[in-house]
């Protein structure tokens, strides 16, 4: 049986969970502390670790970027767009 490829979402999916985990990962920062910061429940932020977040909205998603340290091209692939790099 061939292997089904992940539809556009599901890449942005794990892309998202994995830039999130990585970037609490490499900062140290506990669910609790990123959700105090964000003002959200820890519960919220386990759930966007587990891959719900339908009423995020895009300035939240800013925020939690920033928040945890995602590149520009992280970001980009989460949300769907081409990555240019910028040049001076």
């Amino acid at each position: 049986m061939p292997k089904l490829r992940d539809t556009p979402q599901q890449r942005r999916d794990k892309a998202f969970r994995g830039a999130l985990d990585r970037g609490l990962s490499e900062n140290e920062i506990t669910d609790k502390v990123l959700a105090d910061k964000l003002g959200v429940t820890n519960v919220t932020v386990s759930r966007w670790r587990g891959g719900q977040y339908p009423k995020m909205t895009l300035e939240r998603f800013a925020e939690l970027a920033a928040r945890v340290g995602m590149t520009g091209q992280e970001v980009c692939r989460i949300i769907g767009v081409p990555y240019k790099e910028e040049s001076t």
